[in-house]
């Protein structure tokens, strides 16, 4: 973890002595998400499970082929057993994540592959009810709060053009990240997921 932190300081200073734009632009990315709780399957309802992310991408100090961004990937997965929920997981993050290449700005751009490092603060909880007619009936939940670190590559598929926004051009992406969650309290139980987002690129 120290060692990941280093890494994003010594991207934050180099960054800070290029000259940059004065811009912002939000960007989105959609797709699903793996999470694993870390959890003995026999021993817990709460398994590991597939949700769907959704991720606003707010941008600033943007170049041509680089950005920094806020970043909250908030991730939902339910379950309905007839008209009652009996099973509920939620993933918010909030990162400060540095962007490079393919998709990193709201700037034109010919990269093709592009990277991503950020750090910050995430939020998980889960939990898991038994049907009405399941026996026996438990009812279990966890609760996670503590640093977060991601990881990623974004694809920008540029043979596709997607529609123009004030010409520019722009086409689909594809970003596949890794992100940590590290509960303070118990670090045999930390969260970790892997995603594959849809999103756009210039």
């Amino acid at each position: 973890m120290k060692s990941f932190i280093t890494l994003i300081i010594i991207l934050l200073v180099c960054e800070s002595r290029q000259e940059i734009k004065a811009q912002q632009s939000v960007l989105f990315e959609a797709g699903p998400s793996y999470f694993s709780n870390n959890l003995p399957d026999n021993y817990t309802h709460l398994y590991d499970f597939i949700g769907f992310t959704f991720n606003t991408r707010i941008l600033f100090a943007e170049k041509t082929n680089s950005a920094f961004s806020i970043e909250v990937p908030l991730s939902v997965r339910s379950h309905f057993a007839g008209e009652i929920m009996n099973r509920f997981s939620l993933q918010v993050p909030l990162y400060l994540t540095y962007n490079i290449g393919a998709g990193a700005s709201g700037n034109s751009s010919e990269k093709k592959a592009g990277y991503l490092a950020g750090i910050g603060w995430g939020y998980f909880y889960q939990q898991a009810f038994a049907k009405q007619i399941e026996q026996p009936q438990y009812k279990e939940s966890i609760s996670i709060t503590g640093p977060e670190a991601e990881l990623g590559l974004r694809f920008a598929l540029r043979k596709i053009d997607l529609f123009k926004v004030n010409k520019k051009i722009v086409h689909p992406s594809v970003t596949i990240r890794i992100s940590h969650l590290f509960n303070l309290k118990d670090s045999n139980h930390d969260i970790g997921s892997v995603s594959a987002l849809a999103g756009f690129a210039f």
